[in-house]
């Protein structure tokens, strides 16, 4: 629906790896496999687009922009990517979720200093768009829904599927794929996002 396309893909559901894209025939070599009209991605080219949020983040780096416009869709729950949001998971397994009993499994490894510092400067970044953004449009961004775990698992999302320009490409971050396989996302010149299979 509206101009996606992702043939020779199917989307399937399972307990072990959540949504995900499997291949229903053999894929050619340089074979587009999905496109993405840039009217479905979530991130900062969202922003242009409505006035209210252009002035509310301004001056906001990339990825907090994404983080917001993922937060507003999210909270909206007539939201046009609904779809979307739904496939995305609930939680993570990494080091910023875990309780401090299990982030005692890390003691002496520099893992639990970076999940430690990055806990900090998320609970910092998320004061900092409180302030500027969330407190200044509680009609978009509810307080109920727009918390401080919800901040953390946008970042995840982001961090976790994202494409160079902080930007969520739905259909095409469900592909996990062999490190060995060559994938080949390409911003095409109206604005779409390509995947197409390499040599």
């Amino acid at each position: 629906n509206h101009g996606a396309t992702f043939d020779p893909l199917e989307i399937r559901w399972s307990v072990s790896q959540g949504y995900h894209l499997v291949a229903s025939r053999a894929i050619e070599v340089g074979e587009a496999m999905a496109r993405v009209p840039k009217g479905l991605m979530i991130g900062p080219r969202m922003v242009d687009r409505v006035r209210s949020d252009r002035e509310l983040l301004e001056g906001l780096p990339w990825p907090d922009q994404s983080q917001v416009m993922l937060m507003k869709q999210y909270c909206d729950p007539n939201s046009f990517y609904r779809p979307y949001l739904d496939t995305l998971p609930e939680t993570f397994d990494t080091p910023i979720f875990w309780t401090r009993a299990e982030a005692s499994e890390l003691i002496g490894s520099p893992v639990l200093e970076r999940a430690i510092a990055t806990r900090r400067e998320l609970w910092q970044a998320f004061q900092r768009i409180k302030e500027k953004v969330f407190d200044r449009a509680p009609s978009s961004f509810p307080q109920k829904c727009c918390t401080y775990d919800r901040f953390v698992w946008a970042y995840s999302v982001i961090r976790s599927r994202a494409f160079g320009n902080y930007t969520l490409v739905p259909l095409i971050d469900l592909m996990n794929h062999s490190p060995e396989s060559r994938l080949a996302p390409t911003l095409r010149k109206d604005g779409s996002e390509l995947l197409s299979a390499m040599t």
